[in-house]
């Protein structure tokens, strides 16, 4: 429109209707941009919450993590009082054949290494079986004279009867 041309009533209602809904969208807008920064702030206010506790839950899992090295040092230590005490109630087992890092570990050990044990003991109770061994002690027998040249036996009989 130019400027020297006059609005007709009309015209002038149909633009007043358009600046009335221009500002009623504005007035949406504005609504929707402080409800979207009212959310934005909620947010944030809880990512600050989130974050305190995953501090909180940072330092609580800290100091378990030394509870938690207190506890497998004890548990070592334990476990290793058991194996001695596992080895001195069974001198028969070698100490090399009992090991293990828990006390199920330290149970299954000594089970195999009682097992080759009593095997050992078996096979070499078996041998000993087999070999006689006469009891006393043997008989004199003088020594053997086969070997002998004729004056070696004759200087054998000689000394033989000066005893």
């Amino acid at each position: 429109m130019a400027d020297n041309e006059e609005l007709t009533q009309e015209q002038f209602d149909e633009l007043k209707k358009e600046l009335e809904a221009e500002k009623e969208a504005k007035a949406t807008f504005e609504a929707s941009i402080t409800e979207k920064e009212t959310k934005i702030t909620e947010l944030e206010g809880n990512l600050k919450a989130k974050d305190e506790e995953l501090t909180q839950l940072k330092q609580a899992g800290e100091g378990h993590q030394g509870e938690l090295d207190t506890l497998k040092t004890s548990l070592g230590d334990a476990v290793g009082k058991y194996r001695g005490l596992v080895l001195a109630s069974n001198p028969a087992v070698p100490e090399e054949l009992v090991a293990g890092e828990s006390i199920a570990d330290i149970e299954a050990s000594l089970e195999k290494a009682k097992g080759l044990v009593s095997k050992v003991t078996a096979q070499v109770t078996q041998e000993l079986t087999k070999t006689v061994i006469p009891a006393g002690s043997p008989a004199r027998t003088g020594p053997a004279t086969e070997g002998m040249s004729a004056r070696e036996k004759i200087n054998y009989g000689l000394e033989q009867s000066k005893k």
